[in-house]
């Protein structure tokens, strides 16, 4: 009969303190910068941090900044975590398994994995309209529900192990992803209906649909969309253990190296769209973007004025 193998910390599978003997907190703590996971984290927020500061304006901007905070603090608890659980010192000494910061994490990694969604949400506030456009919201909406159910059953198992993974922690990561797979897929359709439809009553042509798209930096929300539903189906497929011997667990990590960038991507791309959009395509739309200063009787600043239409954009 096979003997099960018990699991803790130093364990190679539960991907926390395997190979890892630091000699103080701090020691472990700056060790823990050749994860990428933990500087993709720090430098995103720096970086949007930096440009939320001197070009950043509307709700958009503020939920970028929000989440690239959450990521941030997200990787500080969670490799500072790992820091302390790793010393060499502790390594033969009983502590508790009981892990509460873990737990604490999944608030910050919630609110940064999920924005994504939102911020398709804001995005598509600028032309969808009507009954669809509410039920699309409400959706988005009610799917965080499941998403945050997952994310902090994830926490409680980490927390009560006193380790990051194993195979169980897998599949709730799974079911996770595979949520915010389906918010994205919904964000994504929606995107192409609400332009396509918005443009028709335009009276736009077909190859300005797409060429509004480009002009409106949907193509990186669908990108990361698109990533981000593959990680979710990966993650789910490799998880089951049924294509083990075909796919290795491991190519889910590319999609997860891409995922913990997604904030910093759509930050960039939003400031090519706010300084460069209007330069390539002049005298054919105007872009507003909406700002939260209420001090003049103006709302919005117009980026291009020679343009026959509008569209409100929160940058």
């Amino acid at each position: 009969m096979k003997k099960i193998q018990t699991l803790n910390r130093f364990s190679e599978n539960t991907g926390t303190c395997f190979g890892k003997n630091f000699k103080s907190i701090p020691y472990g703590f700056f060790s823990q910068f050749q994860d990428s996971f933990f500087y993709a984290n720090v430098i995103q927020f720096l970086i949007v941090g930096f440009l939320y500061l001197y070009v950043g304006n509307g709700r958009y901007w503020h939920l970028l900044l929000i989440a690239s905070v959450a990521g941030f603090f997200g990787a500080i608890l969670e490799n500072g975590t790992v820091a302390y659980l790793c010393q060499k010192d502790n390594r033969n000494m009983d502590i508790p398994s009981i892990v509460i910061p873990f737990l604490i994490d999944e608030f910050f990694w919630t609110s940064c994995q999920y924005s994504v969604p939102f911020l398709n949400l804001i995005k598509m506030k600028a032309f969808a309209k009507g009954k669809f456009a509410n039920i699309v919201r409400y959706t988005i909406i009610g799917l965080f529900v499941p998403f945050l159910f997952f994310r902090f059953f994830i926490g409680y198992e980490r927390m009560m192990k006193g380790y990051l993974i194993d195979e169980k922690i897998s599949s709730l990561h799974g079911y996770a992803f595979g949520v915010l797979a389906i918010a994205d897929f919904i964000c994504t359709v929606s995107i192409f209906y609400f332009v396509r439809k918005h443009n028709n009553q335009l009276s736009y042509s077909t190859s300005n649909i797409s060429e509004y798209i480009k002009n409106s930096s949907y193509t990186t929300l669908i990108a990361v969309d698109i990533v981000g539903f593959s990680l979710s189906i990966l993650d789910i497929i490799t998880n089951s253990g049924v294509v083990e011997d075909y796919i290795p667990s491991t190519i889910t990590i590319p999609f997860q190296c891409f995922m913990s960038n997604f904030i910093l991507i759509l930050s960039v791309d939003a400031l090519i769209f706010k300084y460069g959009g209007n330069n390539s395509h002049k005298g054919s739309t105007t872009f507003k973007c909406k700002s939260i200063n209420k001090n003049k009787n103006d709302i919005s600043d117009e980026v291009n004025s020679t343009a026959s239409s509008s569209y409100v954009v929160y940058c």
